[in-house]
Parts: C-alpha cells; sequence; structure tokens
C-alpha cells in the first residue's frame, strides 16, 4: 500500500514539553489519548494514498432469494450469506444496528432500554441460562420471532450461528482495508467468491465492525457471540496479532451492533 509519510522530528515534542509535558489526542467522539513527551521519539502524520472505489463494492453474487443477494463461499455447510447488511442496500453500506434478540433499531442502546430486562434492576427475562442474571428459560439461541434477520428479510432469512461465523473466519482468506476504514474483505477458499464486511461501529476513538451471531454466551446470559472486527487487522505485523483484531467474540447484549444474514442452500434456489 502507497502512503505519503511526513516525519516531524523530536523539536516539534520539544515544542509540546513547553506546555503541560504532554501531547494530548483527542478523539471524534470526545475521548483523548495522553502521551508524555519523554516517552516521544518521532510522531508521524500518515495519508493513505490508495482509495478504494467503494461505488465498485458489488463483491460476489451467486443468486437472489426473496429478493436479497447472496454469496457462496463454498462452505462446508453450505450456508449462504448475504452480500451486505441488514439494513443496507449495497456491501460498502453500514446496516442498521440492533440489540441483540430486538428486531427494529433505535436511538439508545443501553441496559435500561434493553427489551429483555427489567428496568429497575437490569435481570434478563428472556434468553437466560442463569439466576444470577434474570429468569432461567434455558434459551440458549434466538427464536425466530426475535430475529432481525428473519423479522426484516423474511422467513429464508436468518442471524448465522457462532458456528458459522467461524466457518466463515475459516473459509476465507481476509484482509483489514485502510480506506474506508475497519472494513474486511474475506476471499473463499474455496471457490475465489468474495464478500465484504463494512465497519460498523465507533468506539472509544476506534472503528470497529461487530455482526451478531444468534448464540448466547454459555457462560454469561448478558452476553451473545458475534464476529467481531476492529480497523488496526490492517497494521498487523504476524498472523497471529490480525486474530486478534478479527474473531469470534462476546460482546453485551443490549449495545446495538450489525446484522449480516444467512440463508440455508436449498434445491428451489433462485437464480
Amino acid at each position: 500500500m502507497k502512503k505519503n509519510i511526513l516525519t516531524i522530528l523530536s523539536c516539534l515534542a520539544s515544542c509540546f514539553s513547553m506546555a503541560d509535558n504532554e501531547i494530548v489526542v483527542v478523539y471524534k467522539d470526545g475521548g483523548e489519548h495522553h502521551f508524555h513527551v519523554d516517552n516521544v521519539k518521532q510522531i508521524f502524520l500518515t495519508q493513505d494514498t490508495t482509495e478504494i472505489d467503494v461505488s465498485n463494492w458489488k463483491g460476489s453474487v451467486t443468486g437472489v432469494i426473496s429478493n436479497y443477494p447472496y454469496v457462496d463461499l463454498g462452505l462446508p455447510s453450505g450456508t449462504l450469506w448475504a452480500v451486505y447488511d441488514v439494513g443496507a442496500k449495497a456491501p460498502s453500506e453500514t446496516g442498521s444496528r440492533y440489540a441483540w434478540g430486538e428486531v427494529l433499531p433505535k436511538d439508545i442502546y443501553t441496559s435500561e432500554t434493553y427489551k429483555w430486562a427489567e428496568f429497575d434492576d437490569c435481570l434478563l427475562t428472556k434468553y437466560c441460562s442463569n439466576s444470577k442474571y434474570g429468569t432461567v428459560d434455558s434459551l440458549f439461541a434466538l427464536q425466530p420471532e426475535d430475529d432481525a434477520a428473519t423479522f426484516n428479510w423474511g422467513k429464508d432469512w436468518r442471524t448465522p450461528t457462532s458456528k458459522e461465523i467461524d466457518e466463515l473466519i475459516q473459509g476465507c482468506k481476509w484482509e483489514c482495508l485502510r480506506n474506508p476504514a475497519g472494513a474486511y474483505r474475506g476471499t473463499s477458499k474455496v471457490n475465489g467468491n468474495v464478500i465484504y464486511l463494512p465497519q460498523t461501529n465507533y468506539v472509544g476513538g476506534t472503528i470497529q465492525g461487530h455482526h451478531w451471531s444468534s448464540d448466547l454466551d454459555s457462560l454469561n446470559s448478558n452476553r451473545a457471540h458475534l464476529l467481531y472486527q476492529n480497523e488496526y487487522g490492517w497494521d498487523a505485523i504476524v498472523e497471529e496479532e490480525f486474530w486478534d483484531y478479527f474473531k469470534n467474540n462476546c460482546w453485551e447484549r443490549y449495545e446495538g451492533r450489525g446484522v449480516r444474514a444467512v440463508v440455508n442452500r436449498r434445491s428451489d434456489e433462485q437464480q
């Protein structure tokens, strides 16, 4: 990747030392990161000159089911993945965000606004496997009526399982894109078809992409599995580090995250 790198030498750092002996980076969300000038050798400003024309982000389209395109990545289970997120109209678009087990987007995502929690004590009222967290019902996976993919795209579509997310990760060769930041591109190891995953959130100064699975965290009913992607995957030096930024993880259920729907392979697929 081509970059223009401007190096501001240590003399600039000495200028900061005249003030509070700190260099402060202020993020768009208001967060701050402080660096003591004694620990700063150089400051780099980088500009990525490699632009991606997002209008060409079509990915691979194998067919259409219930008016929504899917891509066949040749995965062992036969699972077919949607070409774009629920709430989007193209792979490059960020779709709608949903709390886990809710089917409509909203403005505020907190434990107090979560559908499946009591407001007073935030105890769970559905999808709970331990009385420590609420009313036990031993439901470990989303039911169709609580699945954002099914509700918004029809009965053929659903949110992927945690196992299917693992299969997607393992079945493709992945790369993290610099522009747009936080997006990931996967190329099937079997048939070469391509799937794009856009960034979906801006959290603590970091661009991230989180896509829910349909499965509850078996150890903590307040959390559910998701596909986690972080913009810093592009900067991974070794492969092991890359997988810290792109993996199956668990997150708080009440938070708003994206949904990339899947559909089962069937004999009457519409082409």
